[in-house]
């Protein structure tokens, strides 16, 4: 359990034991706020204990990252150039959309993955462009289903072995 946060990550109850779980070694992403973490209960493993001053260091990390390895390797076959996926909207950031699918799986829906030109405005994101105004970011976009926490139906246009997936709009809205 998470008991209070402290420079570079937070303290955490691990076994009745006071451990450091360090910010890169919260989640599978950048941990942005640690406050939100504080009372929080979540399965860590042990990375370290140096037996002279009894430090201990922990990972949420390692087991996030071996959920996801079996969530993809469960979903390798479906994991196909063409396949349609619903997925949830995670983040609008200034480039694209992150889409998460499953647990764990995450998407990049690039901008320029996402319409035709903005000139023939017979895309989703032409359309919305017209109604928002062309210049905007999708960032600055919260129009639809690209709102945080929306579902939205996308399909593979590009997987790596290495788990990056990039996802664009299917053919037909």
């Amino acid at each position: 359990k998470v008991v209070a946060t402290v420079a570079d990550g937070l303290c955490v109850d691990f076994n009745s034991i006071g451990a450091f779980l360090p910010t890169d070694q919260i989640d599978l992403l950048p941990a942005e706020n640690l406050e939100a973490y504080i009372g929080r209960s979540f399965l860590v493993q042990l990375t370290m204990y140096n037996f002279t001053n009894r430090a201990v260091v922990v990972s949420r990390r390692i087991i996030l990252e071996e959920e996801r390895d079996h969530e993809i390797e469960a979903l390798k076959t479906r994991l196909v150039v063409g396949a349609r996926h619903t997925g949830v909207i995670d983040t609008i950031s200034e480039y694209g959309v992150w889409i998460r699918i499953g647990k764990h799986l995450r998407g990049l829906l690039y901008l320029s993955k996402t319409s035709k030109p903005v000139s023939k405005f017979n895309s989703f994101i032409g359309q919305l462009l017209k109604i928002v105004g062309v210049g905007k970011t999708p960032a600055e976009v919260s129009y639809l289903e690209l709102v945080v926490g929306n579902e939205i139906d996308v399909e593979i246009a590009e997987y790596e072995e290495k788990g990056l997936l990039f996802l664009s709009l299917p053919k037909k809205i």
